[in-house]
């Protein structure tokens, strides 16, 4: 798939077929009224079935999350440790830059496997970690031209809007906010991710508002935390207060690091699947293409494990 291609018709990628649940088609019938119910939903019922999702999947997305993470934190720390930068004595902009463009393109990546993990979950399916990850992994350079894309015209916007209440970014937040999902599940290329997400959002600016307010406000523990471990002064202190050897600790910090950071990132990315789904079903009537694939499986032989 290219930077500018597409799969046609704004299908969905199926990695997975449906779990068998053994049991004849009544039995199917049953554990398929147990999956989400498919419609159009409010702020909190949207977040109650992003919650859902989290609680069903939440090994598989620490499992694929928390990995992608643990080189960035381990890279951090060594370049700290070796004096390459100095944040003690005030900001290194350079390496602040640099952490940012690599935290974004691994936030990605997070965003990429935890939505296939996510759409698996509204349907009845799992995909397993090495399949979804070879997933995303076709789709990282258009992922990566997406990450740049974005990150630019937030930049911008926050730069120009400066002087208005950074209006324009918040407006590119919601036009745009779709955008990973629709190239991941989609298979578009990351131009016509950006074109999708902003058809999708011409409607419902309240509820982007609402979801993406709780969503922030939920990992926001998370980002401090992060921060605070990252300073090498309060590491420091809490090491001491934990009375442990460096060596200890620092496998102690990268652990927490990496584990808060998949998280968070985790935590977004169902939030953002689950409010992509529902834009689908307002503006193009989605549930029904969900329903049908629900009832392809349904129909189809149980497998066997």
């Amino acid at each position: 798939m290219g930077f500018g291609g597409g799969r046609g018709a704004h299908s969905i990628q199926v990695l997975a077929p449906a779990v068998a649940r053994g049991g004849g088609a009544a039995e199917r019938a049953a554990a398929e009224r147990e999956l989400p119910e498919l419609r159009p939903r409010g702020v909190g019922a949207q977040l109650d079935t992003a919650f859902d999702a989290l609680r069903s999947r939440a090994a598989t997305c620490l499992l694929l999350a928390v990995p992608l993470w643990l080189p960035v934190h381990a890279f951090e720390r060594w370049l700290v440790s070796t004096g390459a930068v100095e944040l003690s004595r005030g900001a290194d902009f350079g390496f602040l830059f640099a952490q940012g463009a690599v935290a974004s393109a691994v936030r990605a990546l997070t965003i990429a496997l935890v939505t296939l993990v996510v759409y698996g979950y509204l349907q009845g399916r799992r995909p397993g970690a090495l399949t979804a990850f070879g997933a995303c992994l076709s789709r990282a350079p258009a992922l990566c031209v997406l990450t740049l894309l974005t990150g630019l015209g937030m930049f911008a916007a926050t730069v120009c809007g400066a002087l208005c209440l950074f209006v324009p970014a918040v407006l590119l937040g919601w036009l745009w906010g779709a955008a990973p999902a629709a190239l991941v599940l989609e298979g578009v290329g990351p131009f016509e991710a950006l074109r999708r997400s902003a058809r999708l959002a011409r409607s419902g600016f309240p509820r982007w508002v609402g979801i993406t307010l709780v969503g922030k406000a939920l990992t926001l523990p998370f980002v401090g935390a992060i921060q605070v471990l990252a300073l090498p002064a309060e590491r420091e202190a809490l090491r001491r207060a934990l009375d442990l050897p460096e060596p200890l600790f620092t496998g102690l910090d990268l652990a927490v690091s990496s584990l808060l950071s998949g998280g968070a990132a985790a935590l977004a990315a169902v939030v953002l699947t689950v409010y992509y789904i529902d834009q689908r079903m307002r503006v193009e009537g989605f549930d029904l293409d969900m329903r049908l694939e629900r009832l392809r499986a349904r129909g189809a032989p149980a497998r066997t494990p």
